[in-house]
């Protein structure tokens, strides 16, 4: 399919669409900057759809990239221990039901799911002074 064709069809994502518009009006020798001002986007996307279109062709339209997600950092053996915890046992304060606030302050904290050996973020609290 022709990118004129793509642009001007009605079933086409607004996304592909925009790239489609943008990489005629490169063909059509219109400058990065107007082009950005044009379809309101930076100056760096043009640039960079224009470079991964004459890398990968059509693909560089049409191919809708996955973005590199982070590992997950909740494990099994972890999440059975947060239930457990959860459904087994009451929080020290006399409530009936756990709360976010109330496993966090738990010793290990249920909400803790960090790897061992990554610290806690630090936060500044009321009672050291810093706010």
């Amino acid at each position: 399919m022709d990118l004129e064709a793509l642009v001007r069809s009605g079933n086409t994502p607004q996304k592909v669409a925009q790239r489609g518009r943008l990489l005629l009006l490169a063909h059509q020798g219109v400058p990065n900057h107007a082009i950005a001002k044009q379809l309101n986007l930076s100056r760096p996307t043009v640039l960079a759809l224009r470079t991964r279109f004459a890398r990968d062709g059509m693909a560089a339209v049409t191919g809708i990239r996955k973005r590199k997600r982070s590992a997950k950092v909740l494990t099994p053996e972890m999440e059975h221990k947060i239930l457990d915890a959860t459904l087994k046992t009451r929080p020290g304060d006399g409530s009936t039901h756990w709360s976010v606030a109330a496993s966090g302050e738990t010793p290990g904290g249920l909400t803790d799911h960090r790897p061992p050996g990554l610290a806690a973020p630090r936060c500044a609290t009321a009672s050291s002074g810093a706010l």
